[in-house]
């Protein structure tokens, strides 16, 4: 009998595992998933070789930055740099929210497959300084 990792094209360690028998992710929607979630998450010269990043640390505090920018490089970084984004319609909602006091910048990254009665799957980030 053929395993699931075998009939897979692809693969990848899955980092928010819980137990033993979900260590590995072989779903497109799943990598696509974790692949965005590291682009916005890794910041600049924190990996060995990776030489580009989205370094969302640049968008807190500058006031030379439109959200529409903000927009438009995140699409471009992860058109290039995710490899499961071309199996998926992504569209991207940028704004400035006050929490708790603070100014953070809200991503909503919506994700759907390119058949018909695809569900949508929503990924929310906060970028900013937590701290005072």
């Amino acid at each position: 009998m053929i395993s699931k990792l075998e009939q897979s094209q692809y693969l990848d360690i899955n980092l928010h595992f819980h137990d033993s028998t979900d260590t590995i992710i072989t779903s497109k929607i799943e990598l696509l998933i974790q692949e965005i979630e590291l682009a916005i998450k890794i910041g600049p010269e924190e990996l060995w070789g990776v030489k580009y990043s989205l370094n969302t640390e640049r968008y807190i505090f500058n006031q030379y930055i439109t959200l529409n920018q903000i927009k438009n490089e995140l699409s471009t970084f992860i058109a290039l740099n995710c490899e499961h984004a071309q199996y998926f319609k992504i569209d991207y909602a940028i704004k400035v929210t006050n929490v708790e006091g603070k100014d953070l910048i809200y991503m909503l990254i919506e994700v759907k497959e390119l058949t018909e009665k695809a569900e949508t799957v929503k990924l929310e980030f906060l970028i900013g300084n937590w701290e005072n």
